[in-house]
């Protein structure tokens, strides 16, 4: 799970039905230490910001979600070597290459741009 939407999503169930206190479990990393007879304390601008990174990475997450389609159509439907000719099977373990390297673009990209909620 992207550590920023488990973050916003914990955050949001404490508050809705834990009175805000951190006592839902599983906790993300950062809320592991915090006192659970004391309510989460965070600023609308420090929430806002992590809602604000969230929904620039969800046109991302839309891309990577089509890549990944892609992805599958073509490990699912290898052609075969019988039927096909020798130039149409390497255009497609070509295009096969494309289409890993541009999933684990996507991946490394998430992982660079979804940091976790970080606050003072």
């Amino acid at each position: 799970m992207f550590t920023t939407t488990f973050e916003i999503n914990w955050i949001c169930n404490c508050v809705k039905h834990k009175d805000g206190y951190p006592i839902k479990t599983p906790k993300p990393d950062f809320y592991n230490n915090l006192d659970e007879n004391k309510r989460i304390s965070l600023t609308v601008k420090d929430f806002k910001t992590s809602c604000d990174r969230l929904l620039d990475l969800y046109p991302l997450y839309i891309e990577t979600l089509k890549v990944f389609a892609i992805h599958k159509v073509f490990v699912e439907g290898e052609p075969s070597a019988d039927l096909y000719s020798d130039n149409l099977l390497q255009d497609w373990k070509l295009e096969l290459v494309k289409v890993n390297d541009k999933v684990q673009n996507l991946i490394d990209t998430i992982k660079q741009r979804s940091g976790s909620l970080q606050f003072p």
